[in-house]
Parts: structure tokens; C-alpha cells; sequence
């Protein structure tokens, strides 16, 4: 698509890479913050859910309660064998926990090993 009037071709920059100086893109030096004056604020406590996070999760949840709820699910995993292959694969690794700790001091897992002669 051309674009009338506009020569994307020719700069007075030199090309890249030719080993010549380049001039900044801006004279203007600044720490002021552009966005507003002075330093940024704290931002979201830790723990605090994103507002639209937790508004699409409500969302969800009323969906799930208004199709039937647990009853409902359960009821469409055992109709099909589709149905159940899907929930383990694609639902249920969803819903579980990205990270395990386990019963260590610092939540390693301990293993005992045991002979049995």
C-alpha cells in the first residue's frame, strides 16, 4: 500500500551497521517522571487480586452456579467418555496448584528409602 507524499526510503540518518556516528533521537535530557510529577506510586499491595481478574473471575462463577453448579459438571464428565478425557486434560490441570511444597523445614519433599531383605 503506497502512501502519498511519504518517502520511507530516504533519511539522514546513516544506515546501521555503516560504523558512522549516529545522532540521539533526543537532545532533551530528563529524570522527571513523564507520565506525572515525581516518583510513581507504591502500586497494588501484595496479595491484592487485579480488579479485572477478580471481576472475570466472579463472572465465571455465576456462569458455573446459573448452569448447574458441581451437579451439572459432574453430570456432562460421565456423559461421554469425550466429556471426562477432556476434564482431566484440559480442566482439572488447571485447577491444580502450580507449586507443591512439601514437608520440609524450607517445603523440599523428603523421600525415605527402605531395604526390604
Amino acid at each position: 500500500m503506497a502512501m502519498s507524499g511519504v518517502n520511507l526510503t530516504q533519511t539522514n540518518r546513516p544506515p546501521f551497521g555503516s560504523g558512522e556516528a549516529r545522532e540521539p533521537m533526543s537532545d532533551k535530557k530528563t529524570t522527571e517522571n513523564l507520565i506525572g510529577k515525581g516518583k510513581a506510586g507504591p502500586g497494588r499491595p501484595k496479595g491484592v487480586p487485579n480488579k479485572s481478574t477478580a471481576v472475570a473471575k466472579e463472572a465465571l462463577q455465576t456462569v458455573f452456579d446459573n448452569l448447574g453448579g458441581v451437579e451439572a459438571l459432574e453430570r456432562w464428565v460421565k456423559s461421554d467418555p469425550d466429556n471426562e478425557k477432556a476434564f482431566y486434560v484440559q480442566v482439572w490441570p488447571k485447577l491444580l496448584p502450580l507449586q507443591v511444597n512439601g514437608a520440609g523445614a524450607d517445603g523440599e519433599h523428603i523421600h525415605a528409602i527402605k531395604w526390604i531383605d
